[in-house]
C-alpha cells in the first residue's frame, strides 16, 4: 500500500503542485481551505507527506484516513481498491486496469439502496432512473458497487466503503434546453439536486464531469448563454471554476450562491430537515 505514490494520488484528486525540487513536490494543503503559500510537503523518495499547517504527516495511508476521514481499516480497504484500478502505481486510469465488469443489473443491493437513500438522502425513484449495480472483479476478487455510465461506456463505482471507476474515465451528458449548461461534479451531486428539487431531470442540459480533470476534455462552451456550476467548496473545486471560466465568462457559481458553507450539494442535502 505505501508504494502508492502520493504525489500521483493527490494529481488524481485535482491537486497540482505549486513548487517542484528534484526530490520534493509542494501543494496547498488539501487538508485546509485558504493556503495561499504552499504547506504541504511530499517527500518523493521517501514517500511521505508533511502538513506544515496542521502539524500532520506520515505515509499514503495517513493522508487517505485524513483526507477522506476513514478509519484505518476502511482507509485500508480504499487503497487495496485503488490497487486494482491503476497500473504500475501512476495514479492515472488505464484501458486494462484488471478490473473487469462481469454485470451491470438493476439496482438491488438493500446496503447500496441503504447507503444511497440513508447516508446520502437520494430518492430511491432518481437513483433507480440513473444508476445500475456493477459487479465487477478485481486482483482475483468479485466486488459491486452502484454505477453510473459516463459517454464512453465507463462507470463511476460508488459502495460506502469504496470510490473508484472503470475505465474509460468520461464525463456524462443529459439531455436539455441547450441555451444554458449545468455543470455538476459528480454524480452524487446531481442525484442531490434532483432529490433537493423534485424532479426527475433538469430544464437545461447537463454535464456531470465525474472527476475534474475532466473538465479538459469538455466540448466548445462558449455557445452557451449561461453556465451553471455546481462544484465542490474546496482548492479542487474553486480551480475547476476558475477554468471553465476561461472557457466562458457567463458563469453562475451555485457552490458560492446555494451551498456556501458545505462542501458539496449533497453535504447540503444532508443538512435540510424534512
Amino acid at each position: 500500500m505505501k508504494k502508492i505514490s502520493i504525489k500521483k494520488y493527490l494529481l488524481e484528486h485535482g491537486f497540482s503542485p505549486k513548487r517542484e525540487t528534484q526530490k520534493e513536490s509542494w501543494f496547498s494543503s488539501p487538508l485546509r481551505s485558504g493556503d495561499k503559500d504552499p504547506s504541504f510537503k511530499v517527500d518523493e523518495s521517501r514517500n511521505l507527506w508533511y502538513d506544515f499547517g496542521s502539524g500532520q504527516g506520515g505515509s499514503i495511508i495517513d493522508l487517505v484516513m485524513v483526507y477522506h476521514n476513514l478509519p484505518f481499516s476502511t482507509a485500508m480497504t480504499h487503497l487495496e481498491k485503488h490497487l486494482g484500478l491503476v497500473s504500475s502505481f501512476t495514479g492515472k486510469p488505464v484501458q486494462n486496469t484488471g478490473l473487469k465488469v462481469k454485470s451491470v443489473n438493476q439496482l438491488r443491493s438493500r446496503s447500496l439502496i441503504t447507503y444511497l437513500t440513508h447516508e446520502r438522502k437520494i430518492a430511491l425513484s432518481i437513483a433507480l432512473k440513473y444508476l445500475n449495480e456493477i459487479h465487477y472483479s478485481a486482483n482475483t476478487r468479485e466486488y459491486f458497487a452502484i454505477g453510473f455510465k459516463n459517454d464512453k461506456g465507463g462507470y463511476e463505482l460508488r459502495h460506502p466503503t469504496f470510490k473508484g471507476s472503470t475505465s474509460p474515465k468520461y464525463y456524462t451528458t443529459i439531455s436539455g434546453d441547450k441555451d444554458r449548461l449545468n455543470i455538476f461534479e459528480g454524480f452524487v451531486d446531481y442525484l442531490s439536486a434532483l432529490t433537493h428539487l423534485k424532479t426527475s431531470r433538469l430544464k437545461y442540459q447537463t454535464i456531470i464531469l465525474n472527476s475534474v480533470a475532466n473538465i479538459s476534455k469538455l466540448p466548445d462552451l462558449s455557445r452557451f448563454q449561461i453556465i451553471n456550476l455546481f462544484l465542490d467548496n474546496d482548492l479542487a473545486g474553486q480551480k475547476g471554476t476558475e477554468e471553465i471560466q476561461q472557457m466562458n465568462p457567463n458563469i453562475r457559481n451555485y457552490a458560492l450562491e446555494l451551498y456556501p458553507d458545505n462542501k458539496d450539494y449533497n453535504e447540503m442535502l444532508n443538512t435540510i430537515k424534512t
